[in-house]
């Protein structure tokens, strides 16, 4: 509920604590956040759980495609299954649902949990993955478990932001109370098209209770030198630039 008064409207449930209160949290979580007045994506299926969902906004028709490299616990016979991917096979299974949700809609978002635990970037196999789904027609390729912020890049005229760290966590280690907000702005013009991409640096502050702040003073500049330093560096040779106002912004993909 809370989520919702602050404004998000769609949360993504592929992940690995899908399994942390057993097949009774399984089956009622969804109906928990539906209730709560959230849309949410990635949930478990009895069958064909990777696929494309389609939300709206205004005449803009988004197409999300959620999954998980990582889960805590094997798929049980009879029960739904989460859309869990091995990471070596997650070109080949996304690619194609990619390619049908191109087909009708505007944008079209890829959320994937994956990648290692506090790792300053991804791995070389999933730099690959994402951009052979940009490839395919994903406008962005958002990444999240890590728990730490990784590298934003422009790769073709879409967004990878490999880990956006934790909007909210009980973090307490410095590097990991450093988040942000990525804000991506679409044109429709002939064909739809990327035409901004904003982040907007966060952190954890821990009293009175566990909370996200925007970053300021000391801890924005760590955040945006995080974002600019690692995004920067080979592969991903990505310009974030300050606009002044403590948001990082790069150019978009329209004419």
């Amino acid at each position: 509920a809370t989520l919702a008064a602050a404004g998000v409207d769609v949360v993504s449930l592929a992940n690995n604590h899908h399994y942390d209160l057993r097949a009774a949290g399984v089956a009622e979580t969804p109906g928990h956040v539906a209730a709560a007045g959230l849309r949410a994506v990635g949930v478990a299926r009895r069958r064909a759980p990777l696929e494309v969902e389609t939300v709206t906004h205004g005449a803009w028709r988004i197409g999300v495609i959620a999954a998980t490299t990582v889960r805590n616990g094997a798929h049980r016979p009879g029960q739904p299954q989460l859309p869990y991917v091995e990471e070596r096979r997650l070109t080949r299974a996304l690619r194609p649902v990619v390619r049908r949700a191109r087909a009708d809609h505007d944008v079209v978002l890829v959320l994937v949990h994956w990648g290692r635990e506090h790792a300053a970037t991804p791995t070389a196999a999933q730099v690959k993955a994402a951009r052979a789904l940009v490839d395919a027609g994903a406008d962005a390729v958002i990444g999240s478990h890590p728990h730490v912020l990784q590298p934003i890049e422009r790769y073709r005229g879409a967004i990878i932001a490999y880990s956006l760290g934790d909007f909210l966590f009980d973090h307490t280690s410095a590097d990991r109370r450093l988040a942000g907000v990525l804000t991506l702005g679409f044109a429709r013009g002939p064909t739809p098209c990327l035409a901004s991409a904003r982040f907007t640096p966060t952190v954890h502050v821990p009293t009175p209770a566990q909370r996200p702040a925007l970053a300021v003073g000391d801890d924005g500049a760590l955040v945006r030198a995080r974002v600019v330093g690692l995004s920067a560096a080979p592969p991903f040779a990505t310009a974030w630039t300050d606009d002044g106002t403590g948001i990082l912004t790069t150019p978009g993909a329209c004419p």
